[in-house]
């Protein structure tokens, strides 16, 4: 995982999106990670044939919401991006 720009981008619970920063948390014994998050506003299917392109986890993107949330390390799997006109295509 990294917050670098072009190998920060995660999908949190179903959300595409960038990672912003990395966190720690420490509670009494136990340590927690966490990421700032923010995601796009604009998902869409990038092609309908021979199927949504949807349904094999494949979307245009484009637009950040400029809000950030905090989620567990435990919610993020990656995503890549792949710049495509006004947006990108995230796999």
């Amino acid at each position: 995982m990294s917050t670098i720009e072009g190998n920060n981008f995660f999908d949190v619970i179903g959300r595409i999106g960038l990672v912003k920063n990395i966190l720690r948390e420490r509670k009494n014994e136990s340590e927690n990670g966490c990421v700032l998050f923010e995601e796009f506003t604009v998902v869409e299917s990038f092609f309908s044939d021979p199927l949504d392109s949807r349904d094999v986890f494949v979307y245009f993107v484009s637009k950040l919401t400029g809000t950030r949330n905090v989620y567990s390390l435990n919610d993020v799997s990656k995503f890549v991006l792949l710049p495509y006109k006004h947006g990108f295509v995230a796999l």
